[in-house]
């Protein structure tokens, strides 16, 4: 994609996510307006995919500053040592209830953020969110254990079509056990447009990795930026999507990127 384009996609998106603030403003001037997220953290994978270690933190910080801004919030975490695992059926069950709780609310708006392994299967040219359960990325039944963010969207629009969705895609990790014949897996993402109605945001560009961050941070890089930006009073929420990938470039030098099919 031309450095053009999308340095256009990015404005056009930091314009139009001004919906999720206008939506908020008029919820605290007493209009009716239903916010809920849900927020998705994989961390026990196999030690043949790559362990992650800050991902609870993640969702932690972030379900923090969205339930300050008046979000409805439910996680969704592993716990291997409990017995707490997540399978691509679970993440899409949870997706399809979260939806269907918003379905007949007007001006909803829905919020989704994983955070996590994710590839992209460069045969199909196409992104996936790697579950916890799956047991390897050496083989190609990867992709059949896994889900495609493409069938993640459409679960949320298929099920709440007036919905305003916003999708935070925190994935595509350095941390990922790339096995060295491969020839259709990359750690970094390919670029995709949002659909009708969804918002969708990579914490890192097109082709690279994002970092996951030290043991001793309280989050990752792009969750702490972004959980930052939603508490910090007197901006709307173009400026907060804006300062919060300044402040990711600033840290580590990883570029948030962005797509929206918001056309209001």
């Amino acid at each position: 994609m031309p450095s053009s384009v999308k340095s256009i996609s990015l404005i056009l998106g930091l314009i139009l996510v001004g919906l999720l603030s206008s939506l908020i403003c008029r919820a605290e001037a007493q209009e009716p307006v239903k916010r809920r997220a849900l927020l998705i953290g994989m961390k026990d994978y196999k030690e043949s995919v790559g362990p992650l270690q800050n991902t609870h933190k993640d969702v932690r910080v972030m379900a923090d500053a969205l339930s300050a801004a008046g979000f409805e919030v439910e996680l969704l975490l592993d716990d291997v040592p409990n017995g707490v695992t997540i399978s691509r059926s679970k993440i899409l069950s949870k997706l399809r209830s979260h939806a269907q709780a918003l379905a007949n609310t007007p001006d909803a708006i829905s919020f989704v953020y994983y955070s996590g392994h994710g590839a992209a299967n460069e045969e199909d040219n196409r992104n996936y969110i790697i579950p916890q359960n799956v047991d390897s990325i050496a083989t190609a039944e990867l992709w059949d254990e896994s889900l495609k963010l493409e069938d993640a969207i459409d679960r949320l629009t298929n099920n709440a079509p007036a919905v305003a969705h916003f999708v935070v895609f925190d994935a595509c990790r350095n941390e990922l056990k790339l096995p060295t014949e491969s020839r259709n897996l990359s750690k970094g993402f390919v670029a995709e447009q949002a659909p009708g109605g969804v918002f969708l945001a990579f914490s890192t560009a097109e082709g690279q990795v994002a970092q996951d961050g030290r043991a001793e941070d309280v989050a990752g890089p792009f969750a702490k930026a972004l959980s930052e930006q939603i508490t910090v009073g007197g901006q709307n929420h173009v400026t907060m999507f804006l300062r919060a990938a300044q402040k990711v470039k600033q840290r580590i030098g990883q570029t948030p990127y962005i797509e929206t099919g918001l056309l209001q």
